[in-house]
């Protein structure tokens, strides 16, 4: 049975077996699936070569009458040219629904790029390539006046000796100028000393400061080196509020 198709295998079997099979019992002396079976038992069942009863919750197939090795072939043949033509028919007509479909689509979207086009030209209904006159801006309408209120400005001026002896207490003074045209309060006057200084005392006379004024802080301090100050080596960080 090697090398023969569904329809052959299925009509050598049923001659070899003239009382009829099952699909199952076709199924397993075929080698064919159950649902391949099925399918081309109704085919020869529609070409009137096979017939089915039913004998209890079973159904038999079995050949109409009984044929021979030639009739078999012709029968076989004539079904695949029947199955070909049919296959052929239905190439063609899915070749015609895809040229409509191309055609279709080409229609939608020439359509699609007139409504585009014609819409471009809606934006603008009343365009025209006359002279247009532009109004100037009404000057006498008055512009809002946002207020600029200037950032205070804080001076620090720091006086310290140039050279510090080891063990002996000094004085640092920091001048603190408001040089910005508005008030400001002092929160807070914070010395940064180098780890070999140590802070003995502190004083602070800032509160207010109105525009051009200053007040001073001072402090006392020991070193546990001589040394001399470079700049930047005691700083003042001054925290204000307007």
């Amino acid at each position: 049975m090697k090398g023969k198709s569904p329809r052959e295998l299925i009509l050598d079997t049923l001659m070899k077996h003239p009382e009829g099979l099952t699909i199952v019992s076709l199924a397993e002396i075929t080698g064919l699936h159950r649902h391949t079976s099925s399918k081309y038992l109704h085919e020869l069942m529609g070409a009137g070569v096979i017939k089915q009863r039913k004998i209890g919750p079973a159904r038999l197939f079995y050949l109409e009458k009984k044929i021979s090795e030639s009739e078999k072939k012709k029968i076989v043949e004539s079904l695949e040219e029947r199955w070909l033509g049919k296959k052929s028919q239905a190439k063609l007509i899915a070749a015609i629904l895809l040229i409509s479909l191309i055609s279709a689509s080409s229609l939608v979207i020439a359509s699609s790029v007139i409504n585009e086009t014609h819409s471009g030209f809606e934006v603008f209904p009343n365009f025209s390539f006359e002279n247009q006159t532009v109004e100037p801006p009404n000057e006498s309408l008055e512009k809002p006046v946002i207020p600029i209120i200037p950032e205070p400005k804080i001076n620090v001026e720091i006086e310290a000796p140039e050279r510090i002896v080891r063990g002996e207490d000094f004085k640092v003074k920091a001048n603190i100028k408001n040089s910005g045209p508005s008030q400001i309060k002092i929160l807070e006057v914070e010395w940064k000393l180098p780890e070999s200084f140590k802070l003995i005392s502190e004083k602070t006379d800032c509160q207010i400061l109105e525009p051009e004024s200053s007040c001073i802080s001072e402090i006392f301090v020991s070193s546990s080196l001589s040394t001399e100050l470079g700049p930047n080596q005691i700083k003042v960080v001054v925290n204000y509020e307007e």
